[in-house]
């Protein structure tokens, strides 16, 4: 399978992968140890936290709708080569290559993969928000709440360093 990389301003779907992979699972999760988690515990930061996360949230969902649009047909109306060829001959290019991209990959089996993993990484979210705002938790209850973050999101992101989500558009 070729991956085209293409820069991130013109496919808006590898933008939601950087946000999701690499804005969320990289700098909010994988890069703080524990020790800051609990720090930010103690200074009353999760709160905050909490509301960004549901807007990288939000845009993980929007991944996951938009998988399909890793596929090449995307690209028709980019690819100032093609524009001689008019827009019913743009229409049936676009439509041979959602094809060539469904009978490559399973967008439908990707996606339940994507979500499971999503899911999985948002409830430990949740529970670990909790923790954070219960004022009888402690240290190692914290402590806890976000190592448990930490894997459900390692998992998670290994579908972005496994293939499973796309680095680019992938052509046939």
């Amino acid at each position: 399978m070729l991956v085209a990389r293409l820069p991130l301003a013109d496919i808006s779907v590898l933008s939601l992968r950087a946000k999701v992979s690499h804005s969320w699972l990289d700098h909010e999760v994988a890069m703080v140890p524990t020790s800051l988690a609990v720090n930010r515990w103690r200074a009353g930061q999760w709160a905050a936290i909490a509301l960004r996360w549901k807007v990288l949230h939000k845009l993980a969902l929007e991944l996951a709708d938009a998988l399909a649009d890793f596929g090449a047909a995307t690209l028709v109306d980019r690819i100032d080569a093609l524009a001689a060829i008019g827009t019913a001959g743009k229409c049936t290019l676009r439509e041979r290559l959602v094809v060539q991209h469904a009978s490559a990959i399973d967008v439908d089996a990707q996606r339940r993969r994507y979500l499971g993993h999503l899911h999985a990484f948002w409830e430990s979210a949740m529970v670990f928000f909790g923790r954070t705002s219960d004022a009888t938790a402690t240290v190692d209850c914290i402590s806890k709440g976000w190592e448990g973050v930490r894997t459900a999101g390692s998992d998670f992101k290994r579908l972005f360093e496994d293939g499973t989500i796309p680095e680019g558009i992938v052509l046939p």
